[in-house]
C-alpha cells in the first residue's frame, strides 16, 4: 500500500518547500475549507447527539469544517455505542481511526497546526 500524502500544512511548517520550492507547484489547487461542522444534524438520536458536541468541543478551534461533517457523524455513532457498551472490537478500532483523522488523539494533535487568534501574544505565556 503506498504510503499516504503529507499535508500541505505539515510540509510548510517542515520547511520541505524552502528546499524544494517546486514541490508547491503541485498542490496550488488544494481545496481549503474555512466553513465550521456547524450543528449536529437534526435526525440523530439524542445519544450520537451529544457525542457529536463533545467531538465538536474537544476539537482545536478551527480543525474542523463543513467536509468533516460525515466523519464527524460515524464518530458520535460509534462513540455512542462505546458509552453504552455494545461496541465491537472492531468498531472500536474504527472509531480510533476517525478520531485520529480529526486530530483528537495524543499523537494526531502533534500534526495539526492551527492558527492563534488575532492580537494573541505569543510569549504572553513565556
Amino acid at each position: 500500500m503506498a504510503r499516504p500524502r503529507k499535508p500541505t500544512a505539515l510540509l510548510e511548517l517542515s520547511g520541505a518547500y524552502h528546499k524544494d520550492p517546486q514541490r508547491r507547484r503541485g498542490r496550488a489547487r488544494e481545496p481549503r475549507l474555512s466553513e465550521p461542522v456547524g450543528a449536529p444534524p437534526a435526525d440523530l438520536p439524542t445519544d450520537v447527539r451529544a457525542c457529536w458536541n463533545e467531538i465538536v468541543s474537544i476539537a482545536a478551534p478551527g480543525v474542523l469544517t463543513r467536509a468533516d461533517r460525515v466523519a464527524v457523524r460515524s464518530a458520535a455513532r460509534l462513540l455512542a455505542k462505546e458509552n453504552s457498551g455494545k461496541i465491537m472490537v472492531g468498531e472500536r478500532a474504527q472509531l480510533h481511526r476517525l478520531l485520529a483523522e480529526l486530530g483528537l488523539t495524543p499523537r494526531s494533535r502533534a500534526y495539526v497546526s492551527v492558527e492563534p487568534p488575532e492580537g494573541a501574544n505569543e510569549f504572553a505565556d513565556a
